[in-house]
Formats: C-alpha cells, structure tokens, sequence
C-alpha cells in the first residue's frame, strides 16, 4: 500500500514537472533554447522533481512515527517549490532574465524553501522525541501494574488468608495503570520502581514461605505497598505540577 502511494505521488511530480518542461520548451524560441538561461530552468525542474518525490517516499514511508502536521505542511513547501520553479522558468521566457539574476532569483526560492523545511524539522524532532518519552512512560505504568497484579493474583493462590490483607497490592495496581502519563524526574521514577521490585520480590517471598513465616512477610509487603502508594502519589503531583 506504500509502495503504491509513493508510487502515485512520484507519477502525478512527474507529469507535472514534464508539462511544463514541455511547455516551456515550445514557449522558448529555438536560438533561446541555446542560452544559459533555458538549460538552468530545465536543470532546476529536474532538481524539484528530486526534491519532490523525496518528501513524498519520505511520508509514505514514516510508518506509525510519522507525524501529520510536520509531513503534511513540508509536503506542501515541497509543492510551491515545483510551482516557484515552473512560474519562475515560465516569466523568464518572457523576461529574459540575465544569467546572474535567473540563478540568484531560484537561490533565493531554493533558501526561502529550504529554511522552513529545516525550522519544521526541528519542531517535528522534539515532538517526536517528547510523544516516545511519554510512551515509554505510559509502557513503564503498565508493566508496573501487570507485575503487581500478577503477584497478587499469585498469592491469592497459594496464600488467600495473606491476600485478604493486601487488599492495597490489588488498590496499587489499578492506581499504576490509570495513573497520568508525563516525564517527570528520575528520582521519582527510580523510587516508584525500587518499589515495585521489591513488592515482587516480597510477593515470592511469601508465596514460598510457610504459616509461620507469612504474617511477618505479609506485613512487610504491606508496609511497602503503602511506600509504593506514597511514591506514586509523589509522581502525581510532580505530574501536575509540570503542566
């Protein structure tokens, strides 16, 4: 599917650009068409066709990290530049331009094109790169969440009279999955998993521990679900208090 939308968009640059070489290859006069002039407009078109079509495999080929807004306005820059070019090597048939100025006038074009291009680039890097750290984030809450409810569900099977009391393991779990998605400091996020892991790590403990030993461990797995729940409460409000 792809393929084929790259295609189609190289197809309809193509025409485009080889109408009006076309046209403007029968609107130039034949002792014209020896003159500098005529072979930097022909050069120039090829060069937007270039251009052109590198911007359109590039959007056709983003996949799902593509973002809309920056592809969808660079792709339009792209085509004012074929228009530019093909207006500017229309009026030159007519102008007779000198050499000098017909190759500072499509300079110009070329910079007044790419600048805005490289300005979108730079907002579409930091976007993109702010829109992965929040999915790894959101990633980070749900594997947190999967590991404490999986733990708890464990023990519930081998141990139901503990996980009547951890009834805050399964609370820290849904807490985790439905928890606001931002970057906040790493700090935060290293205590909130040093939390978990040992949650899973006193999960195992008890679900291998005997009668004797499982009111102790229960006890200590609860007291580090409520360190849990304070570290993701301290996450929360750095949350907010980012925005």
């Amino acid at each position: 599917m792809k393929s084929r939308h790259t295609l189609n968009l190289f197809l309809t640059l193509a025409l485009i650009c080889a109408l009006a070489g076309v046209f403007i290859y029968f609107l130039t006069t034949p002792e014209r068409r020896t003159q500098a002039t005529f072979t930097m407009s022909m050069i120039f078109l090829l060069f937007s066709l270039i251009i052109s079509n590198l911007f359109a495999v590039r959007i056709a080929f983003s996949g799902d990290e593509r973002q809309p807004p920056y592809t969808f306005t660079q792709c339009m820059l792209a085509g004012f530049y074929v228009a530019f070019v093909i207006a500017s090597s229309i009026a030159n048939i007519f102008m007779d331009m000198s050499a000098v100025n017909y190759f500072l006038l499509h300079a110009t074009g070329c910079a007044l094109f790419i600048l805005p291009v490289q300005f979108i680039n730079m907002a579409s890097i930091k976007s993109g790169a702010a829109k992965q750290t929040i999915r790894g984030t959101k990633n980070n809450l749900k594997e947190y969440s999967s590991r404490v409810s999986n733990i708890f569900s464990r023990i519930e099977n081998e141990h139901p009279a503990s996980a009547a009391k951890l009834s805050r393991v399964r609370k820290l779990s849904d807490n985790l999955l439905y928890s606001e998605v931002a970057e906040v400091d790493h700090e935060i996020e290293r205590n909130l998993n040093n939390c978990i892991n040992l949650i899973e790590l006193l999960g195992k403990k008890l679900i291998a521990a005997t009668e004797q030993e499982s009111d102790a461990v229960t006890n200590e797995l609860l007291e580090t679900a409520i360190t849990a729940e304070h570290a993701l409460k301290v996450r929360n409000e750095a949350v907010l208090r980012s925005k």
